[in-house]
Parts: structure tokens; sequence; C-alpha cells
């Protein structure tokens, strides 16, 4: 299976927040860790054997 995972609905609102000064770039970075690992357990799941790929810097 090759594929993308979708972007998650806040991710945007949060990458506004860090432009704007709102939300600090470390908040953010542990949101896309977070996100990753949500969707790894999503893929395992679903019964994906071989999980690749993870890069949440890609994001948005």
């Amino acid at each position: 299976m090759v594929g993308a995972h979708n972007v998650p609905r806040w991710y945007e609102v949060l990458e506004k927040q860090v432009e704007a000064g709102a939300l600090a770039a470390e908040d953010m970075a542990d949101a896309q860790l977070r996100a990753s690992q949500a969707a790894i357990i999503d893929q395992e799941a679903a019964g994906i054997d071989v999980v690749t790929g993870s890069r949440p810097s890609t994001l948005g």
C-alpha cells in the first residue's frame, strides 16, 4: 500500500499560531510528533505490517 495519511484539521491552526507568536515552536514540534504517533497507531490497527516514511516536518 502506498499513500499519505491526512493532515489533521488542527495542524493549520497551530501553524498559524506559531507564525503569530502565540504558540512556541517546541509545542508545534510536540504536536507533530503526536500526530505521527497517531498515524502509526492507525496504520497498525489497519493491519499494515511495515510502516515507513513518517516525516512530520513535511506536513502542511
